[in-house]
């Protein structure tokens, strides 16, 4: 595959994370009652269009990088309408509101499943994974598969200490030989094994230790969970790093970076793939939960302080923060992406 093939790829995941965000917001919007006056992937010329049956104009637009989801009556225009954005409880305001990071999120989840149904794990036990050509093992006739059941009558447990059991035993033995017994297709079998010396001084039979399976569904749901919660941490930690020491502020990458390392991920595999899926897909959601102007978590806030005053902020005051708030986003947007250009030209 070509590198531009490698980086059409990437703009095909960019604008599905922007797709299952806006689409969060869309049912969200259609599930409470609000209604969506368009929904769009893209920015800039439309190059399809479709008026549906509700009344929302769906688009696709000639810029893949960004999407919106547009509620009548959100910008104060159209607001006697019975659907209109303003005239809705702030409640079904605040679901159609998280419901778009919500999304990022469920879509990180279900690319962390689907990763740990996808690949192998190795379970440490004393079962030989893998032998080594060449090596005394081999020449001794064992095989993959084969458990180890004792070592010059030692007997191995069948866990992580029988591991470290065989492994002391062989550095022991030196410069004897060994005799292991293993169990293979319910038969014990006895092998002379001679131990070999290693650049770094240790004593090796040849042998990689482990038992691969593949998690069921429950396993992968449960893992799956815990994989994520971990990434979610890390990235909170990073985000509360930029925003009170600006610490890291110079490694962040804007839409251009994040483009190319999914272009140069893509090259890695599928598995790889939907590890990179995870973490940008939580990234954007915990990202857009930011407590920021032109972020959801922005309009979030807002909606917060207005079920504390238990009325709702002037239209034209609410316009005055979310522009101001876009024209920050405009500003990390431009800083960014001179970060990307600077380091593509460096390197």
């Amino acid at each position: 595959m070509s590198t531009i093939l490698y980086f059409i790829v990437a703009l095909l995941l960019l604008a599905l994370f922007i797709f299952v965000h806006e689409l969060g917001h869309f049912l969200a919007a259609r599930a409470t009652g609000i209604g969506v006056k368009e929904f769009s992937l893209g920015f800039g010329p439309k190059l399809w269009g479709r008026l549906g049956k509700t009344g929302t104009q769906y688009a696709l637009r000639i810029i893949p990088m960004g999407g919106y989801c547009a509620f009548y009556g959100e910008d104060g225009e159209e607001s006697d309408r019975e659907d209109a954005y303003r005239r809705q409880k702030v409640w079904k305001r605040m679901i159609a509101t998280v419901a778009g990071p919500l999304m990022n999120v469920a879509l990180a989840y279900v690319a962390m499943v689907i990763l740990m149904l996808a690949v192998e794990t190795i379970l440490m036990v004393p079962m030989i994974y893998q032998v080594t050509p060449g090596s005394s093992a081999e020449a001794a006739g064992l095989q993959a598969g084969d458990v180890v059941v004792s070592v010059d009558g030692t007997e191995i447990s069948y866990d992580t200490q029988g591991i470290d059991d065989l492994r002391a035993l062989v550095q022991e033995a030196v410069p004897q030989d060994l005799s292991l017994v293993v169990q293979r297709d319910g038969q014990l079998l006895t092998r002379q094994v001679t131990p070999q010396q290693a650049q770094d001084g240790s004593w090796l039979i040849g042998i990689t230790l482990g038992e691969s399976y593949y998690r069921s569904l429950g396993a992968a749901l449960t893992d799956g969970g815990r994989a994520l919660s971990q990434v979610a941490v890390d990235i909170v930690g990073i985000l509360g790093r930029i925003l009170s020491t600006g610490e890291g502020v110079e490694d962040t990458t804007g839409v251009v970076g994040t483009v190319t390392l999914m272009a140069q991920t893509v090259q890695q595999g599928f598995v790889m793939v939907l590890y990179m899926v995870a973490v940008i897909s939580l990234n954007l959601g915990i990202f857009n939960l930011l407590p920021l102007p032109a972020l959801d978590g922005g309009h979030l806030l807002l909606q917060v302080i207005e079920v504390i005053r238990r009325k709702p902020m002037k239209p034209q005051h609410e316009i005055w923060i979310q522009s101001a708030g876009f024209l920050l986003i405009i500003g990390i947007f431009v800083l960014t992406t001179y970060q990307d250009i600077v380091r593509l030209i460096s390197r």
